[in-house]
């Protein structure tokens, strides 16, 4: 009788585990994206994607969509990046789920 509930807890906390995880790397790669976006003021949102792409391949993270922005209207331009990763969380037993995870960053240019 406690063995289902030992499975669901089990196999819950490494889905949850690996959920954050994810969620980190893409925090993570959208930081180190936003690095290069301060020094370099000519990146572009596919470049930007294809450096947030693979800095998230060489963590071994998921996919996520990134969105870059400028905004020009003060007197220092500010870049304003934000990345969405969802994450499927399957459990035995219970309903399957999806987390969202937001990474939201907003930096200056040169």
């Amino acid at each position: 009788m406690t063995l289902p509930a030992f499975v669901m807890l089990i196999f819950g906390t490494i889905q949850l585990g690996f959920a954050f995880f994810s969620g980190s790397s893409v925090q993570y790669a959208l930081e180190h994206v936003a690095r290069n976006v301060m020094v370099d003021s000519t990146i572009t949102q596919s470049t930007a994607q294809s450096q947030f792409d693979d800095e998230l391949k060489a963590l071994g993270g998921p996919k996520a969509t990134l969105t870059y922005t400028v905004d020009s209207s003060g007197p220092i331009p500010i870049a304003r990046l934000q990345a969405t990763y969802n994450h499927k969380v399957v459990i035995p037993l219970v309903p399957e789920f999806t987390l969202t995870f937001t990474a939201d960053t907003s930096v200056p240019q040169p």
